[in-house]
């Protein structure tokens, strides 16, 4: 941690997600006091440059992150290909014990595009949002405090008689993911509609801002994605 570097390159505290696993942090070969409040929070010295964690125990450890007291911190745990429907698989205490600590508002959950492909009726579909009602539900009762925002897939484009075009199944999904935020009394934001809807993707694509494979969006698509969400969320009423 050093207060001379870019915000984004700057931290003063180390946490520690785990649960019997017991936890130290070293600076110069120093022991970190925990956080009175959270014996997995460790609030480091201005300047240092390397830390050292033990572990000691049996047990899990679910992440790491360096963190500020303030601002927006941003940890990343791939879930590549992932449907949305892990979650209700998790142990619910490590996250209430999470939400609670982060004092967590707000829960974003973005799922439908990796089922798109596989799913070729309307039943599908179906079960596939039955259960991810079912992880909005377990979310909530996680976090009860915070508000839920769901976000549908985007346009993705397949080639049907030659031409591409939207998949078949994604605009029932979006239909049945708004029903399902609206019966759960959560937020919806469709990617679809905001893209154009029906073969919206197609256009992105002759605009670079999403690629070849007709999937998933550049990087000038994905920072064009993320200020349209922004811009709803901003005027959100």
């Amino acid at each position: 941690a050093n207060n001379k570097e870019k915000s984004h390159k700057y931290f003063n505290q180390v946490r520690i997600f785990t649960d019997k696993i017991k936890t130290q942090v070293y600076v110069a070969n120093n022991a970190i006091p925990a956080d009175p409040y959270n014996l997995k929070l460790y609030h480091v010295p201005d300047n240092t440059t390397r830390c050292r964690i033990h572990l000691k125990g049996k047990g899990k450890v679910y992440g790491i992150s360096l963190e500020t007291s303030t601002g927006v911190v941003v940890d990343n745990i791939p879930m590549r290909g992932c449907s949305g429907t892990i979650f209700t698989r998790m142990s619910g205490t490590p996250l209430i014990n999470y939400f609670q600590t982060t004092n967590a508002r707000l829960i974003i959950m973005q799922y439908g595009g990796n089922t798109i492909p596989y799913a070729k009726n309307t039943s599908s579909i179906d079960a596939y949002v039955k259960k991810l009602r079912q992880q909005v539900q377990y979310m909530r009762a996680c976090a009860p405090y915070a508000s839920i925002l769901f976000i549908g897939p985007s346009d993705m484009s397949t080639r049907i008689d030659g031409k591409m075009t939207t998949y078949p199944m994604i605009p029932y999904l979006d239909q049945e993911l708004q029903k399902m935020a609206l019966e759960e009394h959560i937020a919806y934001w469709s990617m679809y509609d905001a893209m154009g809807g029906k073969n919206s993707m197609v256009n992105w694509v002759e605009k670079g801002l999403a690629g070849g494979d007709h999937v998933h969006f550049t990087r000038t698509g994905a920072n064009h994605v993320g200020q349209m969400l922004f811009d709803w969320i901003s005027n959100y009423q």
